[in-house]
């Protein structure tokens, strides 16, 4: 009968601890969904529409081709466009002196920084990591190609990363 009492007093203590593991696995996997919710959230999903920027590069004889920023909700006078949203504003120029695409960002308080790129003849995005926090040179760039770039701001905590929405597409025109 004593051995009956304590299997059940050491399963009675079992149950309770995966009881106590179970719910705070399930509470951080919540935080982490909403998080994660929150962040995948379209950065177009304000009401607010403006059309189509451009923004011929400048800065002397390297600079050729200019950027489209599609559906970019505000600008300001340093050429950054982007969406009404905790979304970096962002800006792009092509350098054909040194063959670089140079991005540059706002929202510079992250730990790291996403960057998501394609051009034609690339069947899918490719993404990399920047701890840079204003901007990324992309080398190599193709001339007569367009390139889209799109960036967002990432922090690190104690369960992984939470990431500001996705920047307004920028389309890098690269001519020679």
């Amino acid at each position: 009968m004593l051995e009956r009492e304590n299997t059940m007093r050491l399963l009675s203590s079992l149950l309770k601890r995966f009881t106590i593991v179970f719910f705070a696995a399930t509470f951080a996997l919540l935080a982490i969904g909403a998080l994660t919710t929150i962040s995948a959230t379209p950065a177009h999903a304000s009401s607010k529409n403006i059309t189509t920027h451009m923004n011929p590069a400048s800065g002397g004889g390297c600079y050729s081709g200019y950027t489209d920023y599609p559906g970019a909700q505000m600008g300001d006078s340093n050429g950054y466009y982007g969406y009404d949203n905790d979304s970096p504003m962002v800006k792009a120029d092509f350098n054909r002196c040194t063959d670089k695409i140079e991005l540059r960002w706002t929202n510079s308080n992250h730990d790291f920084y996403q960057v998501r790129w394609i051009r034609p003849g690339k069947s899918q995005e490719s993404q990399y990591q920047s701890e840079y926090s204003n901007g990324s040179n992309f080398s190599n760039a193709h001339y007569n190609t367009v390139y889209q770039f799109v960036v967002q701001g990432c922090d690190n905590h104690w369960y992984g990363s939470s990431c500001t929405n996705w920047s307004v597409r920028m389309y890098v025109h690269t001519n020679s």
